[in-house]
Parts: C-alpha cells; structure tokens; sequence
C-alpha cells in the first residue's frame, strides 16, 4: 500500500499465509530489496506486524493466545527495538489500562462481547490488538520493529508460531495457569527459547493475576 518513492508505503499480504509461506514470502521481499539496492528509511512508527487467524479456534484458544502474550510481553519485548517500547502505537499492557479492561472483560464476559463493545480507536495500537478480531478475525501483533535483517523476521514469525502452539494445547487459561505456577521460572525459555529477567515476568504476572480467577468465576456462573 502506498505509492514509493513519492510517499511512505507497506507491504501486506496479499491472502492468508501458512509459516512456510510467511517465512518464503519474507526471504523473496528481502530478495528483491537487495537485487533493487533498497535503501531502507524507518521511522519510529515502522514495524512488523503479524495476524494470527482466531477466526477457527475455539475462544478458550484465543482467550489461551491473549493470555499467553500476558505472561511473556517482556519477553517478547527482548526481541524488539527499544523505539517499540513507550511507544503509542504498539502500547504494552503496562502502557495501557483499557487495554487491560478489555482484556478483563474478555475473561469474565467473554471474548466476543468485549471486542464487539470494545472502543476500537482505544484498542488497535496496543501490542496486541484484539479489535482486529472484529474486523479481520485475528489476533494481531504489533511489537516487532522493522529491520533490514531478513533473519530476526523470520526469527520473530518463528518465535509467535511457537507462542500460539504452545497457548492452544491447553485446555483453557485454568489449565495454563496451572502449568505457570509449576514453571514460573523457566516459562519465557521453554516457550520462546529466550532467558527472561524474572522481575520482567514477575510484573507480567501481576498484571495478569485476575485472568484465571476472571475466567473461573465466569465459568462458575455459566
């Protein structure tokens, strides 16, 4: 999208992507950009974003994804340029409160009702914007810097395939919980390959505490 050189443009897919898709499609942009002799010009707001399609899981696998993004932000945050970090257009859960009302009301009343009563131009520039469920039905990570290295790309795609596997072979966020509280200190490495600061997870996890009691509590009153 966009009209280059004239004006500031994006590449976007062009269909849904398998990983192995997304990974040779990568490798033929970066191709490309070399063989023309691109030369790069990011600003603070350039990035990598990457929709995870929700649109055929059951919700407690998406609700397993947001709550797995929850307890491994920081970690996640390893792997991204320092502009990302404070930065408005991809707002950590720590940056933003509504995105923390949202992601609470996901948990108790359930994931449809909170992205369909969600104010979206409050929502869409965190980290992880879950008004793009409503609109495209996916979940859509928007942490990742832009960088002339093709390989932290592919490694980033890698890294997220692997977050969103390891969330939905559980059950539900109970079960999740309970296999968090068992490996608190080995989670980030163990799911991501990434050896976490434990104050960096240990405030993830505070700020995700309600999430296992929001969901038990609906559960409950169902």
């Amino acid at each position: 999208r966009g009209s280059f050189p004239d004006q500031r443009s994006e590449y976007v897919s062009a269909h849904p992507l398998t990983l192995e898709q997304a990974v040779n499609s990568l490798n033929m942009l970066y191709s490309m950009a070399e063989e023309n002799e691109t030369v790069w010009d990011f600003s603070f707001r350039t990035s990598f974003h990457v929709h995870v399609n929700v649109s055929d899981l059951e919700e407690e696998q998406a609700l397993n994804i947001i709550y797995a993004y929850r307890l491994l932000e920081s970690a996640l945050f390893y792997k991204c340029a320092d502009v990302r970090k404070n930065n408005r257009f991809c707002l950590r859960a720590n940056d933003s409160d509504y995105f923390i009302e949202v992601c609470d009301k996901a948990f108790h009343a359930g994931l449809k009702l909170a992205v369909r009563d969600c104010n979206v131009a409050d929502l869409r520039y965190s980290a992880l914007n879950l008004a793009s469920i409503s609109k495209h039905g996916t979940i859509e990570f928007r942490c990742k810097d832009a960088t002339s290295d093709v390989s932290k790309m592919v490694e980033w795609v890698n890294m997220l395939n692997d977050l969103v596997n390891w969330a939905i072979s559980f059950e539900s966020p109970l079960e999740m919980f309970e296999y968090v509280q068992l490996n608190t200190h080995s989670l980030a490495h163990r799911v991501l390959g990434i050896e976490e600061n434990l104050n960096d997870f240990e405030r993830d996890l505070s700020l995700s505490l309600q999430i296992p009691f929001l969901y038990r509590a609906r559960m409950v009153n169902k």
